[in-house]
């Protein structure tokens, strides 16, 4: 009898411990232990917590069958860690595995550390409003989700509430301020991408429920992609301001083929209603791994096929953006893809609404490379025009461009389609102030080259259009172009500096154009250095300009010219 009731007892300790997935302590009334986190989180919630310092220890797997709910916030902290790798999964559709709905002062903490690491993972491919891993929402303030891998597969589409990680709405006082997601691997779940990684769709009624100061930083955000609808890794749209996206890397582990034109963008700000200012600092979009190594490839189609590093399609203009730090290269373009001005298929960071911006003012950004050649590749077959682009800054606000670096870019087509390469822009409105302050356009070995058999196909370095431009101490270097266009003056197959402007008040000084070409000899092609268009008045003095050149082999000779002024 003994011997059976030792058995027995050890048997019942074996069972207590495998169905033991999930333990909580220092709670109030809820401490034990749970077979799911979703259990363990409706204790908690049937007791009133008040300045408990509560941890949830995850000791085994679990497997969520209905959304994991947290709603209280009474607590002084809630600690969420693993005890050695462990797994929280589900495949739950139309809703988030885990939801913190107004739940503040969490932190979900995969230590990734001494062997203990935690994944969240919703397997769910659905493409129902709110399909989720993470969502935040009704208030959920302070919380801090780092050192995780969060994967999902939701296939909600770009402006449909899902996403791996979703920062809600349903606000009544705050929004969902001061939420921190860092250090994380955002992911795919398995074979299946999601079409979103992190998206924001935050309560729009006041400016007090704003998502405001969350910070994302130092994830590894990666295979986010649809063959057949838009891709965004961080997508925010309205009811959200003042965010910090920082440190990240986004990358591809493999090649990916648009079926269907739609955008592909790292990040994207869709929306007017609030994005009056945030801050996109040290990110670095391309490569195959978070090492560093292999290449962003992409096949696009049609005119909606489009890759964009940074893009801010829609914002408010009531504050300042910045852009500082950004490294965006090793990425191969391809496919069909076309489109001209701000629907370009390709810029490494495009601003199209919004208010005054901040580029590389503290630190350059770098599109492409400075020291690498071919570091991104743009190719298309389409016989529409395609236009491409370093940054191009294009709501009627200020604009400061200072030490950004664009190089190491090869842009090419198969057909005679207008094809043209920009590699910094800014096009606001006439009483707009815009700064390029030693820029680098092209390196001695990281140059530009455009390959295209179009008779308007250009390349051109610099170019201000509109506004009072400051020029000072840029250097446009090894740019080139192979293409039959005769056009001269600001028609000119290659131009090194631009300024377009009936604006008075323009300092052109102490920059450096040099080593700007057109090396098809089947045409008088022209290029050149600088050119002063469009009436304004202006200083234009201190400039150094050489090694511009052309074939000039045909019966009709090309045109060299250094500096240019068209009026004024």
């Amino acid at each position: 009898m003994k011997k059976i009731f030792v058995i027995a007892v050890f048997v019942l300790l074996i069972a207590t411990f495998v169905s033991a997935q999930v333990q909580v302590s220092g709670s109030n009334g809820a401490d034990g232990t749970y077979t799911t986190l979703g259990a363990a989180f409706s204790a908690i919630n049937a007791n009133t917590q008040s300045g408990n310092n509560i941890t949830i220890t995850i000791t085994g797997d679990t497997t969520e069958t209905t959304t994991a709910v947290l709603n209280q916030g009474g607590w002084a902290t809630l600690t969420i860690v693993p005890s050695g790798a462990r797994t929280i999964s589900g495949n739950i559709g139309g809703a988030p595995l885990i939801d913190l709905n107004g739940a503040d002062n969490v932190t979900i903490n995969g230590i990734n550390s001494g062997g203990n690491s935690l994944t969240i993972v919703n397997n769910s491919t659905s493409n129902a409003s709110g399909t989720s891993t993470i969502r935040l929402q009704t208030d959920a303030t302070n919380n801090t989700i780092t050192n995780c891998t969060i994967l999902g597969a939701s296939t909600t589409a770009s402006t449909t509430n899902g996403g791996t990680i979703w920062i809600g709405a349903n606000a009544s006082t705050t929004g969902n301020d001061n939420n921190t997601i860092s250090n994380n691997y955002i992911g795919p779940a398995g074979i299946n991408l999601p079409t979103k990684a992190i998206y924001g769709n935050g309560s729009t009624s006041t400016t007090a429920v704003y998502n405001t100061g969350i910070i994302i930083s130092g994830n590894n955000i990666y295979d986010y992609f649809s063959a057949s609808a838009a891709s965004i890794g961080i997508y925010i749209s309205g009811g959200n301001d003042n965010w910090t996206i920082s440190n990240n890397k986004f990358y591809q582990t493999a090649p990916r083929t648009q079926t269907t034109g739609a955008l592909h963008a790292a990040v994207q700000v869709a929306s007017s209603t609030g994005n009056n200012s945030h801050t996109f600092t040290g990110n670095i979009i391309g490569y195959s791994s978070d090492s560093g190594t292999g290449t962003y490839s992409i096949s696009l189609v049609g005119t909606s096929g489009r890759f964009i590093g940074i893009l801010v399609s829609s914002a408010g203009s009531a504050g300042t953006y910045s852009f500082q730090g950004n490294v965006i290269t090793a990425i191969s373009v391809s496919g069909s893809s076309s489109g001209t001005d701000i629907s370009a298929p390709f810029a490494g960071i495009l601003m199209i609404s919004g208010g005054a911006a901040n580029y590389g003012t503290t630190a350059p950004n770098v599109i492409g490379s400075s020291t690498t050649s071919a570091s991104i590749t743009f190719s298309t077959t389409s016989t529409s025009s395609a236009d491409v682009y370093g940054i191009y800054h294009f709501p009627l606000s200020n604009c400061n461009m200072t030490n950004n670096v664009v190089g190491g870019i090869n842009v090419s087509n198969t057909t005679t389609a207008a094809l043209v390469f920009y590699g910094l822009r800014q096009f606001t409105g006439t009483s707009q102030t815009n700064i390029f302050v030693n820029n680098k356009v092209g390196t001695a070995s990281a140059p530009i080259q455009v390959s295209s058999s179009g008779t308007s196909s250009r390349v051109i370095g610099i170019y201000s259009q509109f506004g009072i431009t400051t020029m000072i101490g840029n250097t446009v270097n090894n740019i080139s172009i192979n293409s039959p266009n005769t056009g001269t003056g600001t028609s000119a197959s290659a131009i090194g500096i631009w300024i377009s402007s009936t604006a008075s008040g323009h300092n052109i000084e102490a920059n450096t154009v040099e080593n700007v070409t057109n090396t098809n000899s089947t045409a008088a092609v022209s290029v050149s250095g600088i050119v002063y268009d469009g009436g304004g008045t202006g200083v234009v003095q201190r400039n150094l300009i050489r090694g511009l050149a052309t074939p000039n082999t045909t019966s009709s000779a090309g045109i060299v010219a250094g500096i240019s002024v068209t009026s004024g």
